[in-house]
């Protein structure tokens, strides 16, 4: 069985734990330098493959009880400056309406954005990505078939517009490293 060529030039998981953050980190950033110049390789390798539109896949980004959310305002606008660093920051434009004829994808207005995409995009912006940003949020249960079914819209977008698609998925496990972790 001959395998589909993936439409999407590149794609990558990265953490969203504020402390990568060197504008947040400070001192304790040396606590998890290793995940820094990992997030920094990273974001450089996905902005050399020179997409034209990023997805952000964020388990933070808001949270429907059913679907997928779309961030539909007219920029991909936030910092960190609940995390103390008012200077991390992106301003980028919506590709949003490039994916808003996907079923199961409902547009929202989060305001800005939360830690889950803004932690990853701010290593793509000091890497010098400027170009249209999709910020995609999850249900709070998606089944298997729902996230295939997601995964299966995007990819046939991405085929159809004929643009180098990069995707990024936000998480990781920073919520149980420790004892006094946010999940213990």
């Amino acid at each position: 069985m001959a395998s589909e060529k993936s439409p999407f030039v590149c794609a990558s998981l990265m953490c969203h734990a504020p402390i990568v953050v060197p504008a947040v980190g400070g001192a304790r950033g040396a606590d998890c330098a290793g995940s820094t110049a990992a997030m920094d390789k990273v974001a450089r390798d996905m902005v050399a493959h020179d997409p034209d539109v990023l997805i952000v896949l964020s388990p933070h980004t808001p949270r429907l009880e059913r679907g997928f959310s779309l961030t539909a305002t007219s920029r991909v606008v936030g910092d960190l400056s609940r995390f103390g660093a008012p200077e991390a920051r992106v301003d980028l434009p919506n590709a949003a309406p490039l994916f808003a004829d996907i079923e199961g994808l409902t547009p929202v207005d989060p305001g800005p954005l939360d830690h889950g995409a803004m932690v990853p995009l701010w290593f793509l912006w000091d890497a010098g990505w400027r170009g249209p940003t999709a910020i995609i949020g999850f249900p709070w249960d998606p089944s298997p078939e729902e996230r295939a079914a997601l995964g299966r819209a995007l990819a046939e977008v991405a085929r159809g517009s004929k643009k180098r698609v990069a995707l990024l998925a936000s998480g990781d496990m920073s919520h149980r490293l420790t004892h006094d972790a946010p999940s213990g």
